[in-house]
């Protein structure tokens, strides 16, 4: 009676779970990498949404925002300049925007600079305001992992999100263009 395994059996055995890890543990990384990639494009889809949310609203201030708890970035929205009846409250509170869900970093995927109007940001806790009728703030956040590196950055005369990252093609940028004056320096 046998009761236990041949040499040769215990090296298939090996061989094949060997040959299963191989393929499993490359897509467990491309998996983690794919759920960073979609992390930073939500973060970009957010900056898009502030700058369209300050461009066409009316008197109502908007502002990025960083959860100091969970770390999350959302869109917050003051209340509306006017209210019904035609008189402005006294006291406007920030509230989520109902148009945009909160940007959540997954585990691995760090916010490691923040930096408004070319000043660096430090702590977990920060907002980046719209003034109204005075435009909205400079927005650059660099976000690192063991597998990316982006920095996504919004300048505050633009209404798309720039991202750098390695690895990937760079995005066609335009230079700002100066409607005070013509071609030739010519005032109009």
């Amino acid at each position: 009676m046998r009761r236990a395994f041949t040499l040769i059996e215990l090296i298939v055995a090996i061989l094949v779970m060997v040959i299963i890890g191989g393929l499993i543990v490359p897509r467990l990384a491309t998996t983690t990498r794919l759920e960073h990639e979609a992390a930073i494009d939500a973060v970009e889809e957010l900056l898009a949404a502030y700058a369209f949310r300050e461009a066409m609203s009316a008197g109502q201030q908007v502002a990025l925002w960083q959860d100091p708890k969970s770390g999350d970035l959302s869109l917050l929205v003051k209340g509306s300049a006017l209210s019904i009846g035609g008189e402005v409250p006294e006291k406007q509170e920030w509230q989520p925007d109902p148009m945009s869900d909160a940007v959540h970093l997954p585990d691995a995927l760090r916010l490691v600079d923040v930096v408004i109007d070319g000043e660096p940001v430090s702590g977990g806790d920060w907002m980046a305001p719209s003034v109204p009728g005075g435009g909205r703030p400079s927005i650059e956040l660099r976000l690192e992992s063991d597998l990316v590196n982006a920095t996504v950055s919004l300048p505050s005369s633009a209404m798309t999100p720039m991202r750098q990252q390695e690895g990937r093609r760079e995005a066609f940028v335009r230079d700002p263009v100066d409607l005070e004056s013509g071609v030739r320096g010519e005032r109009w």
